[in-house]
């Protein structure tokens, strides 16, 4: 699991606090679709924002608005563009026999800023829209502020640009500042752990051709793709000045694993001195490992359908872009009313992310796996019993740590360990027995009335009898009076809780959330 360092807390703290260079603070697509990405709203919660998705789950697309959320008129011009502002134009070409990727759409971006702007804009708030046939609205009404793309192309090396082949004879050096020719030696050696001792720059139109020194003196035409592409971005980055917008497509692409790693950690040291953002793609584990959960986001896409999951593993992005299912965490029930009560009252984001077991008695069973996974220090789990043992669990945490005896932690890190991954089920009984309570006590039970024809007087004389029945013999009871499947009756009752008591399954879905990023 991923542990904050200090540089972290410091670029995070500079990011979510510092209005001074409009950050990006979320994109939400609403009313339509732009190829492949229909409504769903992605959150920058830290400087550097790693996407992850299958090809066609609208990463690019993602990226091409994250652009165009910004206007610049500056002098910078990102590099191989001729203009130093991005338009949908620019990464939107639509061939005329191709109908259907962009509907009527509205894309709303939001950003820290220190600038009111001129009525009715509202602060920190941009808004753009089109129609199908329509063009965007103006521009230059975007909030302030330098983006530079850099796309796949940067990894062709000039060996093999024709642009390049054409122009080896017009090169001419630009001279880097001290400062910049030592970060990009340090930052290199660093990355690829070799000893550079010179970098030189040379340019011609809006081609850029590096010279190196190590070993060797070589030039763009002799660097390896990864390179010559780290190289590319670190000098992007240098002369986009302070509080740029760095978006990189597949961040990864031509380096190997031990250089994905340092190019993050310099990354991170290139925004805490630069204030910069960046957004990239990724396919990478090792991006995704070396970014801090709030720094990681998985892109999901099916018909007009988009799903954007927050605060990932890199183990449940890596299910999610092989097409398996990993689940990142197990929870432990107590029996199948408390498996099936999770699996149908959970969000599908959150249902995909763990393993609901059923491990037995909460006085036995359960805390026998709670003091194995201390001991093989597994993190990866939870507990959620019946509600009726909720008052036991002070109980439940002593008899454990009683077996750790042997064990170097203090009695306060044990506490901690059992009593954050133990909460419970609602209310005070078995959950059998809630659940009817919850449909007697319910003002309108028209969902069973249908699924059941019944009226609701009926409903509630069925619900008492079930609980007359004795525990876990509830449902039984009510299949029997009905002469419905088990079954039937167990998932009407849940689909029925669901509806009407979301706030309750809102706070389980909060724990659940708040264990998959602390794990």
């Amino acid at each position: 699991m991923y542990k904050d360092k200090p540089i972290d807390s410091q670029i995070r703290q500079i990011f979510q606090n510092n209005p001074n260079y409009n950050f990006l603070q979320s994109i939400e697509v609403s009313d339509g679709g732009i190829r492949g990405i229909h409504p769903s709203k992605v959150e920058f919660k830290y400087p550097i924002t790693a996407i992850a998705g299958v090809n066609g789950s609208g990463k690019s697309t993602l990226l091409a608005l994250v652009c165009c959320a910004f206007h610049n008129t500056s002098s910078f011009v990102p590099f191989n563009k001729n203009i130093n502002y991005y338009t949908y134009s620019d990464f939107f070409i639509f061939a005329p026999e191709e109908k259907g990727l962009v509907s009527q759409i509205k894309i709303k971006s939001t950003y820290l800023t220190n600038i009111t702007p001129k009525p009715p804009k509202v602060k920190g708030e941009d808004i753009r829209k089109k129609k199908p046939n329509g063009k965007w609205n103006d521009y230059n009404t975007r909030p302030e502020r330098v983006v530079s793309f850099l796309g796949i192309n940067r990894i062709l090396p000039p060996s093999e640009d024709n642009k390049y082949r054409a122009y080896r004879s017009n090169f001419k050096e630009k001279a880097l500042t001290d400062d910049e020719k030592q970060y990009l030696i340090n930052s290199l050696t660093t990355i690829f752990g070799q000893g550079y001792s010179d970098i030189k720059l040379k340019e011609y139109k809006n081609c850029r051709l590096f010279y190196v020194t190590n070993i060797n003196q070589y030039t763009g035409y002799n660097m390896g793709a990864g390179e010559n592409a780290v190289l590319t971005l670190l000098y992007e980055i240098l002369t986009a000045g302070e509080g740029a917008l760095i978006v990189v497509d597949e961040i990864e692409l031509g380096i190997h694993v031990s250089a994905q790693k340092k190019l993050i950690e310099v990354l991170k040291g290139v925004c805490k001195k630069k204030h910069c953002q960046i957004v990239c793609s990724t396919h990478s584990q090792y991006i995704l490992d070396s970014l801090p959960l709030d720094g990681r986001v998985l892109i999901q896409s099916s018909g007009v359908r988009t799903t954007i999951t927050q605060e990932i593993s890199s183990e449940f992005a890596l299910s999610a872009l092989s097409g398996q299912n990993q689940p990142e965490m197990s929870v432990f029930v107590e029996d199948e009313v408390a498996q099936s009560f999770l699996q149908n009252v959970l969000c599908e984001e959150i249902r995909k992310r763990i393993d609901v077991k059923i491990i037995g008695s909460a006085d036995n069973s359960i805390p026998a796996q709670m003091e194995a996974h201390f001991r093989e220090e597994s993190n990866n789990f939870c507990v959620i019993m019946d509600g009726d043992k909720s008052t036991k669990k002070k109980e439940v945490i002593k008899r454990i740590i009683k077996k750790l005896d042997d064990r170097q932690e203090s009695e306060a890190e044990k506490i901690y360990y059992f009593d954050s991954r133990i909460t419970y089920l609602p209310g005070d009984c078995n959950p059998e027995k809630y659940l009817l309570q919850s449909i007697i006590k319910a003002s309108n039970k028209q969902y069973l009335e249908q699924a059941w024809s019944k009226t609701s007087d009926e409903i509630i004389d069925f619900c008492h009898k079930g609980i007359a029945a004795g525990t876990h013999s509830e449902f039984w009871k009510i299949s029997n009076l009905l002469a419905l499947p088990l079954d039937t009756v167990n998932n009407d009752i849940l689909r029925f809780y669901k509806n009407a008591y979301g706030n309750e399954i809102n706070t389980i879905e909060e724990y659940l959330r708040q264990r998959l990023t602390t794990n």
